[in-house]
This record gives C-alpha cells, sequence and structure tokens, in this order.
C-alpha cells in the first residue's frame, strides 16, 4: 500500500479510536481509571509506533507491538463491562490482515477473538449470559475477511497504476525509438541524393569545359542534361526534407501495433485477443498515428480505471473505411454522467481532423466498454486533406 493512503487510514483510526473514550464511560463502570488507563496507553502506543517511529508493521518489530497492543485490548476487555472495547481487537484484527501474511493474520485474529471471550467471561461468568459469544465470532471472521479483501483491493490498483506507467513508458520509448530510426533513413537517402547529384553533376561540368572549344553543340547538351539532374535532386531532398518534417508514422504500423498488444501483456498479466485484417488495411501515416494512439489510449484507460483484466481489440475494413473497435470486461460507466479526459478528447479531435467517426459505448456496474473508430479510405481522407490545404 501506498504511504499516503497508510497515513489516511491511520489518521482515521486515531479520530475513531479517540471518540470511544467518552464512550466507555457511558456504561457504569466499576474499574473507571483502569479502564482510561490502558486505553490511553492503547492509543499513545499506536500513535508513537505509526506517527514517530513509523514502524513497519510487515517487519518482525511491527508484528512484536501488534502482539503487546493485542495484551493492552485484553487488558481493557477485562475491565470493560460495554462491548466498546471490542472495537480495539477489531482494529488489531484489520491491522493485521492490511499488513501481514495469512500465516500471520488468522492466528492473531482466531487469538484476538479468544481474548474477547475471557474477557466476556470474567465480566459475565455464567453461561446463560454468554449466548452471544458465539454469533460475536461472525464479526471477527468478517472484519478480518473485509480487511483482507481491501488489502487485495489496494494492491491491485497499485499494481495497475504501476503497469499503466510501465505501458506508458515502453510505448513512448517504441515512438522515439521508431521514428528515430525513421528519420535517420530520411536523412541518409538526403545524404545520399546530394552526394550523387553533386558528383555526376561535377563530373558532367568538367566533361562541358573539355567539350566547349570544339564541340559546343555536345556541350550545351551536357548542360542541359546536368540542368535537368540538378532539377530532379533538387526535387528529391525537397521531398524527403517535407517527408522529414511531417513525418508522424513508424517504420512498419503493424509490428508497432502487435509490439503495443504484447507488451501490454506480458507487463500487465491481462489477456487480450486481438484480430488485425493487414491485407485489406489502406491507411495513410496519419490514419497509423491515430489508430496507434486510440489504441494506446484505450488500453491504458481500461485497465487504470476499469479495472479491465480482458481486452478484445478488432482493426479491419469494412466497405470503404477502415474500423476499429476496443473492448474491456471493466466496471464500465455512465456515459452522460462522465466527463471525457485529456486523452479521450484529443482522440476525438484526431479522428475528426481525418473526417472519421468517434464512439464509445459504455454500461456501468460491469458492463464494460466498448471504443469504436471509422476512418475513411486513403482516397477520401486524403481529398479531404487536399481540400483542407487547398
Amino acid at each position: 500500500m501506498s504511504q499516503s493512503f497508510e497515513k489516511k487510514l491511520d489518521l482515521i483510526i486515531i479520530i475513531g479510536l479517540i471518540i470511544t473514550l467518552p464512550l466507555l464511560s457511558l456504561d457504569q463502570q466499576e474499574h473507571f481509571l483502569q479502564i482510561y488507563l490502558f486505553t490511553i496507553l492503547f492509543i499513545i502506543t499506536y500513535i508513537i509506533r505509526n506517527f514517530i517511529f513509523h514502524v513497519d508493521l510487515h517487519s518482525l518489530k511491527g508484528g512484536i507491538i501488534l502482539f503487546i497492543q493485542l495484551f493492552i485490548a485484553l487488558a481493557i476487555n477485562i475491565y470493560d463491562n460495554s462491548f466498546i472495547s471490542e472495537i480495539y481487537l477489531l482494529v488489531l484484527v484489520g491491522e493485521a490482515a492490511m499488513h501481514r501474511t495469512k500465516q500471520f493474520s488468522i492466528p492473531f485474529t482466531f487469538l484476538a477473538y479468544t481474548f474477547f471471550v475471557i474477557g466476556r467471561f470474567i465480566n459475565y461468568p455464567s453461561f446463560e449470559s454468554l449466548h452471544f459469544i458465539i454469533p460475536k465470532s461472525l464479526e471477527f471472521v468478517s472484519f478480518f475477511a473485509l480487511s483482507y479483501l481491501a488489502k487485495i483491493i489496494v494492491n491491485q490498483k497499485q499494481q495497475l497504476a504501476k503497469a499503466y506507467e510501465s505501458i506508458k513508458k515502453a510505448a513512448l520509448s517504441l515512438e522515439e525509438n521508431t521514428l528515430f530510426a525513421e528519420r535517420t533513413r530520411i536523412s541518409r537517402e538526403i545524404h545520399d541524393t546530394i552526394g550523387h547529384t553533386l558528383t555526376t553533376t561535377i563530373m558532367g561540368v568538367k566533361a562541358s569545359n573539355k567539350l566547349i572549344d570544339h564541340d559546343k553543340k555536345k556541350a550545351k547538351q551536357l548542360l542541359n542534361d546536368i540542368q535537368i539532374q540538378l532539377q530532379n535532386g533538387l526535387n528529391d531532398v525537397r521531398k524527403s526534407v517535407k517527408l522529414l518534417n511531417n513525418q508522424q508514422s513508424f517504420i512498419e504500423f503493424l509490428p508497432s501495433i502487435t509490439s503495443l498488444l504484447e507488451d501490454t501483456i506480458d507487463q500487465t498479466g491481462i489477456t487480450i485477443d486481438y484480430h488485425i485484417d493487414a491485407p485489406n488495411l489502406h491507411i495513410s501515416p496519419k490514419q497509423e498515428l491515430v489508430i496507434y494512439r486510440a489504441l494506446q489510449e484505450g488500453l491504458t484507460n481500461g485497465i487504470r480505471h476499469g479495472p479491465s483484466t480482458h481486452f478484445e481489440f478488432l482493426l479491419y475494413k469494412e466497405d470503404s473505411n477502415t474500423i476499429f473497435k476496443l473492448i474491456d470486461n471493466g466496471r464500465g460507466f455512465d456515459i452522460k454522467q462522465a466527463t471525457l479526459g485529456f486523452g479521450l478528447i484529443s482522440m476525438q479531435e484526431r479522428v475528426r481532423e481525418l473526417k472519421g467517426e468517434w464512439l464509445i459505448t459504455s454500461l456501468p456496474n460491469n458492463g464494460g466498454t466498448e471504443l469504436m473508430i471509422s476512418l475513411p479510405s486513403i482516397s477520401q481522407s486524403q481529398k479531404y486533406e487536399n481540400k483542407k490545404l487547398g
């Protein structure tokens, strides 16, 4: 569990324990002084343990202190005529379940219940008055189970948060590496184009100098050829520079998508069934980037907020459109009441820029979420972009 969560929980418990102090005086107590002394000792021990020395309850020292507090709680139960002192035992049961292993926390819970029975037996020795002791065992078992379940939920949430960060870093690293490699390739093409053009031009100019005195017609023709070659070389360089400036795609789109899916599976332990109709996909670099970003955002949102454990991803062609579908088994949410985050808003804007359609459907209470994107074919999309540029 995170330190911030533990501090909040400790603060809530301290406030709750302090509130119980005046409640102990509601019943007529024969040992009022002893009850308050042990109760204050219990609270002080808790404060020193968590707020001064910050004892790790997972450690041996933490386990010993839990047992010390358990015996203090036993003393409170022995002197207390009410059932309020049971709270102190339940607090310790909850802490053992949250911070320790089952091998420690289960016997600890049984011992705490035994101490409760001892305290009640001393105060109410008649067995006819002890009819509530057996049902009380359900309280201890239930409190232990709820605390242990809370521990599992908190740990899963933290693991998902770590997985989200891991996916985010891996995706960014993949994108940076692939884009860098593509830029390097284009830079080499520019270098090769310029080198070839200049070399052949220099040789052509030298040849023209030799011909100009005795064959001006041939020299002029050679210079014209050189001019055409220079123009073609200049056009090639311009194309490469434009591609370098506008490059938004990956070296290979499908391997990048597959890598994102497989990395997510490996790093989070979730399952993803996916089908990509590669032979029929004809998409532009901008569409590739939109699809990659949408998949990245959909997976991270599903894992982080779902929390989803299974996804289905489909990428295929339908009529003249490319269809993207990502379905998860998360808890879902109410679309009408939800506020879209920055990532989903950015995704929506990217899709609209390419004149595509974007739809997200979800059902609360474990109904899951489906993200669907429809992008036009390259020709339709290109026509729209050209119209936009013109």
